[in-house]
């Protein structure tokens, strides 16, 4: 298998804009188009039906923080589209304040104990504030919410 393989095979991923493939580091990011709907579960089969096993996945997502049931998530268009958000103590008090705001969420979809990626569970690393003049007009459809990046540290089966 090589690079080159792994890089046609989740370009072919509709919404997939960009793929950058590293054998040498272990690593695929995949750039992703505005208003798409590709889930991570996708590109972790594309991943190992080239013969690769997708590890923990890196997410740069855009979407609206929400307080819920004394937690917070992510909220993003279409079925299924949020995620539950743990960081540590100076992020969670961020992630209040973000409450019910646009927001850039830099964090990492840890794998589950099968080697899956826990698809509701994000561990927050960054949360990024877009300013009120960087929110489009019809801030909560549309392209405001999507996934931005993807980053997977992959081995050998």
């Amino acid at each position: 298998m090589c690079a080159h393989a792994v890089r046609v095979a989740i370009e072919k991923i509709p919404g997939v804009e960009k793929v950058d493939v590293s054998l040498n580091d272990g690593v695929a990011i995949i750039r992703l188009a505005a208003g798409n709907e590709v889930t991570v579960a996708q590109v972790r089969r594309m991943i190992r039906d080239k013969g690769f096993t997708p590890k923990d996945a890196q997410l740069r997502l855009r979407g609206r923080v929400e307080a819920r049931e004394g937690g917070f998530v992510l909220l993003m268009p279409g079925p299924d589209r949020s995620y539950r958000l743990s960081a540590d103590p100076t992020l969670l008090s961020r992630l209040r304040e973000a409450a019910g705001l646009d927001v850039v969420i830099e964090g990492r979809m840890p794998q589950d104990g099968a080697g899956d990626v826990s698809p509701s569970m994000l561990e927050v690393s960054n949360l990024i504030r877009r300013p009120s003049s960087d929110r489009p007009p019809n801030s909560f459809t549309g392209s405001s919410f999507s996934r931005e990046e993807i980053a997977f540290s992959c081995g050998t089966h």
